[in-house]
C-alpha cells in the first residue's frame, strides 16, 4: 500500500469509471426510504462524520468497506439525497495485504478544498499519520499540513477532529491529547487514560507554516467557523455557545438552559447546529472540566438573527456530530434509534 499524495483524492473525484468527473444520479430515484422528514443515509458499519460538498447535493464520508481488507476505512461520495455511494477511495496496491489505510474527519471548504486525516499501518509495524489538504478537483496534488501526532507547546497530540476552513485558507480543528484522569474506584485509586479534546490548533494556508494554538479553547469540546474568520466554541458541561473572533475576543452568544450541555456545533448559512441534552461523560481533574465521551443527544438549530432555537429531531433518537448543508436547509448526523446501532441520517430542517 502506497501513501502518496497525487492518486488519493483523484480516485475518489473520479469514480469507478476512472475517466470522467464523478456523476450524482437524481436521488429522488435513490432513496432508500419513502421521502420524509428524517432520512436514514448509510446501512454499513464503521460509518464517519460527514462534509457537504459546495453544491450541497453531495456528501462525503469515511467508511468501513466490506470489499477492502477488514479494517480498511476509505472515502466515498454519497448522494445527499440518499442511495449508492458512487465509489471512492480506497488502496489498491500489492502491499494492501499486509497493511491498513484509514482516513477520517472529512471537510470541504467553500472552495472544495478537501482536509483530511490519513493513517497507513503496516501489520506489526510502523503507523504514519498526516493532515492532507488538496483540492477536490483534477488535477489533484495532496499537502501533507501536519503530521499525526504532532508537538506544540510540550504537549503531544494524537488526533485532529472539527476541521473548520477560515477565509483566509487557514484550517482550525480540534487537536485530541492522552490525559490521565485521577479517579477512585471503591476508594482506591484507579487512573485511567483517556483522550480529550484540549483545545483548538490553526495551521496558516498552504504547507510548511507552523502551528499555533487557539487563544480561547481550552478544553473545548467543538469548533466550527463563523464565516468571518473566529469560531464557534463550545466547551465541557456547558449550557452556552460562545464565539471568539479572529482577533481574540471571546462573547457568548446563546444559552440554551440548565442541563443543555451543547457540544457538536456546526455553522452554516446563518444558522448553528448542536446537540443538546441526552449522555455525556466529562470529569473534573487537575487540568480542568474535561470531555471524556461526547455522547449523544437532541439535534437543535440555533438562527443567529433571530435567536430561536427549533429541535429537529425525534424525540425518540440520538445522534451527534451533526453538519449543516450549504443553505442551511438540511443536517446530517450519526446516530439514530439505540436498538439499531448507528447510521448517518439526514434532517430536513422546517
Amino acid at each position: 500500500m502506497t501513501h502518496g499524495g497525487p492518486v488519493m483524492l483523484a480516485l475518489l473525484v473520479l469514480g469507478c469509471s476512472h475517466a470522467e468527473p464523478f456523476a450524482v444520479a437524481d436521488p429522488v430515484q435513490e432513496v432508500p426510504f419513502a421521502p420524509g422528514e428524517v432520512v436514514r443515509l448509510t446501512y454499513g458499519q464503521g460509518v464517519s462524520a460527514a462534509g457537504w460538498l459546495p453544491a450541497g447535493d453531495t456528501l462525503v464520508l469515511a467508511q468501513n468497506d466490506p470489499d477492502q481488507r477488514v479494517g480498511d476505512i476509505c472515502l466515498y461520495l454519497l448522494p445527499a439525497g440518499g442511495g449508492t455511494h458512487r465509489g471512492g477511495f480506497c488502496s489498491s496496491s500489492h502491499q494492501q495485504a499486509d497493511s491498513l489505510e484509514t482516513f477520517g474527519n472529512p471537510a470541504v471548504a467553500d472552495n472544495g478544498t478537501i482536509a483530511v486525516t490519513y493513517r497507513h499501518q503496516r501489520l506489526g509495524g510502523s503507523t504514519f499519520g498526516v493532515i492532507r489538504t488538496g483540492p477536490l478537483a483534477l488535477p489533484f496534488t495532496a499537502t501533507d499540513v501536519s503530521s499525526l501526532p504532532f508537538s506544540l507547546n510540550g504537549r503531544v497530540f494524537q488526533n485532529a477532529t472539527d476541521f473548520a476552513w477560515q477565509p483566509d485558507g487557514s484550517l482550525a480543528f480540534l487537536a485530541w491529547t492522552d490525559e490521565v484522569w485521577e479517579k477512585l474506584c471503591a476508594g482506591l485509586p484507579c487512573d485511567e487514560l483517556v483522550r480529550i479534546p484540549y483545545g483548538a490548533v490553526r495551521l496558516p494556508p498552504g504547507a510548511g507554516g507552523g502551528a499555533t494554538a487557539v487563544t480561547g479553547t481550552y478544553l473545548a469540546t467543538s469548533i466550527t467557523p463563523d464565516g468571518a474568520g473566529g469560531l464557534f466554541v463550545t466547551y465541557p458541561a456547558s449550557d452556552q455557545l460562545w464565539r471568539i473572533s479572529a482577533a481574540g475576543d471571546s462573547v457568548a452568544v446563546h444559552d440554551f438552559g440548565p442541563g443543555s450541555m451543547v457540544r457538536g456545533a456546526d455553522y452554516r448559512a446563518g444558522k448553528v447546529a448542536v446537540i443538546l441534552g441526552g449522555t455525556q461523560s466529562v470529569a473534573a481533574d487537575d487540568i480542568g472540566v474535561m470531555q471524556v465521551q461526547p455522547g449523544a443527544g437532541a439535534v437543535a438549530i440555533l438562527d443567529l438573527a433571530s435567536g430561536t432555537v427549533a429541535v429537529v429531531s425525534p424525540p425518540d433518537m440520538f445522534f451527534h456530530d451533526p453538519a449543516l448543508s450549504p443553505d442551511g436547509r438540511h443536517v446530517v448526523a450519526l446516530g439514530g434509534f439505540i436498538s439499531q446501532g448507528e447510521s448517518l441520517w439526514r434532517i430536513n430542517i422546517p
